[in-house]
């Protein structure tokens, strides 16, 4: 007669549900009282000298039932339920600001070191040489014009006056003086005048550019055109450790004519007779 499984008692029964065997190796539940289910047990087993339930558990020969049926081996790796070791995102490198070139001089940049070149030397002499002679004398607040020496001019405290002989007339309107009225009169037509408002004829299509040439020094381009001389080009010469203009021209339909400046020329202080 075939050797089969008895049925096992309780606790072997539910200690093999606990480890989780198959069914194939499970013994079958318990049918009958736990003593009863002993005797018959070790009746079959006496008989038929096979395994023990131990060995059918896969544990060691020992015919005793006492003791735990779980594995024993305090070797096997347990798992940690704690949280492994975090690695920090490495992201992606934050991305280096990509540098500007630097600008260059503007007009705007021009003729504020032109100004402060006026305030520091406190006058500035500009003799034009087209179609007659004329000096233009430039102090920070109050500019005129003179011919052989004379003052035909004067524009002072935001008034424009002609002199003939020792009397002085205002004209009418609100006047740029000094030099506001040298940078006004140049970036709007191209030539430098005593006095200047927003009344008077402007050229169209006026273009600035200020680039650095030799020597570091900054040359201002002007290029318009006028309704009565046509195409404008005037450029000038400006050192910008000190702000002062070296040399300038201006080209039109009637030629060229040529600008000398001067920081330390003497003439009278510009005032009324």
């Amino acid at each position: 007669m075939a050797c089969r499984g008895p049925d096992w008692p309780p606790s072997l029964y539910h200690g093999a549900v606990a480890l989780g065997l198959p069914r194939s190796l499970r013994p079958r539940r318990p049918l009958v009282a736990p003593i009863v289910g002993a005797l018959i047990a070790g009746l079959i087993l006496a008989g038929c000298g096979s395994s023990t339930p131990s060995q059918q558990l896969g544990g060691s020969a020992n015919p005793s039932l006492s003791g735990s049926v779980g594995p024993t081996d305090s070797s096997s790796p347990s798992t940690s339920s704690g949280p492994s070791d975090s690695v920090a995102p490495s992201g992606a490198p934050s991305a280096a600001p990509t540098p500007t070139a630097p600008t260059g001089p503007t007009p705007a940049m021009f003729w504020s070191r032109v100004s402060s070149s006026i305030a520091a030397a406190t006058r500035l002499r500009i003799v034009v040489t087209r179609p007659d002679p004329v000096e233009l004398r430039y102090e920070p607040k109050a500019s005129g014009a003179a011919t052989h020496g004379n003052l035909q001019t004067a524009c002072i405290a935001g008034v424009w006056y002609t002199i003939v002989h020792v009397r002085a007339t205002a004209v009418k309107g609100s006047w740029l003086c000094g030099s506001a009225a040298l940078s006004a009169s140049f970036r709007a037509v191209g030539q430098p005048l005593e006095s200047w408002n927003s009344t008077l004829p402007t050229n169209t299509r006026v273009k600035e550019a200020v680039t650095i040439v030799a020597n570091g020094r900054w040359q201002w381009r002007y290029t318009a055109r006028s309704a009565q001389l046509g195409i404008v080009i005037t450029t000038l010469l400006l050192d910008p450790a000190s702000g002062r203009i070296i040399s300038g021209q201006r080209t039109d339909s009637l030629g060229l004519t040529a600008y000398t400046f001067s920081y330390t020329g003497i003439f009278a202080p510009i005032e009324l007779p």
